[in-house]
Order: C-alpha cells, then structure tokens, then sequence
C-alpha cells in the first residue's frame, strides 16, 4: 500500500532514508565483481533502481512549507476527495 501510495504522489520518500531502504543493481558487491570478471577495479558505481523496500524507507507527504503542514493539507485533499457528495455513483461504489 506504501508503494502505490508513492507511485500517486500522495507520499515521498524523505532524502533522510537510509540508502537499504532502495534497490540497487547490482545488488552486493559479490554480484558487482562477479560481474567484472573478478576485477576489483572493474567495478562500476551501484545504480538505483525505481524501486525501493517500504518497511525500511521513511516517508512524508509533499504538501504544505513543513511536515506537519504537509500532513494537514493531505488530510484536508483526502477528505474533500473522498467525500461521497462530490462523487458519481460509479465512485461511489468503487469506494465499497
């Protein structure tokens, strides 16, 4: 749920997570010097991937000038979004 709620932008990942919290390839430096035949000085720089470990990262919502701003507006979006007066049946009973 993390994810997707990332994927829609209601959610960033802070710049504070810990760099675990990502997927990198290659994934260890076994693989990285597998890959380079053995050669230490082979190795290129690990990349990251699009994807990450949601139980590891941290997390904030990008509205507002401060977290707790960020945090207020999000619940104010979330509310007005998901208030059923404003939605047709159809999203209405997507909702159930």
């Amino acid at each position: 749920m993390l994810g997707e709620l990332v994927r829609c932008g209601l959610l960033k990942i802070h710049p504070s997570s810990p760099a675990t919290a990502f997927v990198w390839e290659p994934a260890s430096f076994d693989k990285a010097l597998h890959s380079a035949d053995g050669d230490p000085h082979s190795i290129g720089a690990p990349e990251l991937t699009d994807q990450f470990y949601p139980s590891t990262a941290r997390f904030y919502a990008p509205f507002g000038t401060s977290p707790g701003t960020g945090a207020e507006q999000l619940d104010e979006h979330l509310v007005a979004t998901l208030n059923p007066a404003g939605m047709t049946a159809g999203q209405q009973d997507d909702l159930l």
